[in-house]
């Protein structure tokens, strides 16, 4: 998913997950957990559809940020 919201390279290095930016900025984490912000409306409508788009726009978690 990160690949097709955030145009990002996602690996493992050993125990290490990278991250690799469209920049190149890279971000390593030892857990599977990383949380990334700030994909665009209309790619959240291309990879899960507008019925979950429209579920995501509508929760107030979603509104705060």
């Amino acid at each position: 998913l990160a690949m097709a919201l955030f145009n990002t390279k996602v690996k493992w290095v050993g125990y290490v997950l990278h991250v690799v930016l469209e920049n190149g900025m890279a971000l390593t984490t030892e857990t599977s957990e990383v949380t990334l912000k700030g994909v665009e409306d209309k790619t959240v409508n291309k990879v899960f559809g507008p019925k979950i788009h429209g579920a995501i726009k509508e929760c107030p978690i979603c509104r705060r940020e």
